[in-house]
């Protein structure tokens, strides 16, 4: 188990050092993971499976040596060219769509089938909530709609390695406004995210947050 936690640590902070993405450009670099997990779930098998990886340089992102990085090239190509055509840009197939789990597709239906209901049963349309029904739920729910209009403040603390209690402050505003203050064994340390973006604060000095930092944070 160590192991493999020390493959997927590595993993995960390789990725957005060894690029070589031909394909899925418009995505940051968690979108990009959280892909990657859906394609590896789909086939039921590990990032090594397309991806060169070894004991001594690790992860290796950008090399093209696989066959199968190769055929996924060409599979995602594919499902990008069906859901383009076919369902006007919709997500509608994916790589589980057909793989379900497996390597290779089934093309052959699992047999013995049960027989199937005759005439063929239409299935029954969604009855969706109205707006209102949906407002009146969130309210009661809410218990006091005001809350929103001001700040909701949370205080706690986070135990370190040698077993300090640090408190921490947050505060959450409308619209997606959050600040968050830490004193660190290191010194204090402030998070605020806005609508516009989001910076963090600490002894050295201001650091703006990155696109797929700012979106990690959210």
């Amino acid at each position: 188990m160590k192991k493999l936690a020390l493959i997927l640590a590595v993993a995960l902070s390789a990725r957005a050092e060894q690029k070589n993405v031909q394909l899925l450009t418009n995505m940051s670099d968690l979108q990009l993971q959280r892909t990657m997990n859906m394609m590896r779930a789909s086939l039921g098998v590990h990032c090594d499976y397309c991806h060169v990886v070894d004991d001594k340089t690790g992860w290796q992102f950008d090399k093209d040596d696989k066959k199968e990085k190769k055929v996924a090239r060409e599979m995602i190509a594919l499902t990008l060219k069906i859901n383009k055509e076919q369902f006007n840009g919709r997500t509608e197939v994916s790589c589980f769509t057909c793989h379900r789990g497996a390597t290779h597709p089934s093309s052959l239906v699992t047999l013995p089938q049960a027989p199937p209901p005759f005439p063929t049963p239409k299935p029954e349309p969604k009855t969706l909530p109205t707006r209102d029904e949906i407002v009146n739920k969130y309210a009661k729910a809410l218990g006091n709609p005001a809350v929103l209009e001001k700040p909701h403040v949370l205080k706690g603390s986070r135990e370190t390695g040698d077993g300090k209690q640090v408190p921490i402050d947050v505060q959450v505003s409308p619209g997606g406004r959050w600040r968050i203050v830490a004193d660190l064994p290191t010194g204090r340390i402030e998070q605020v995210v806005n609508e516009r973006g989001g910076w963090s604060k600490d002894a050295k000095g201001v650091t703006p947050f990155s696109e797929s930092a700012l979106e990690n944070f959210r």
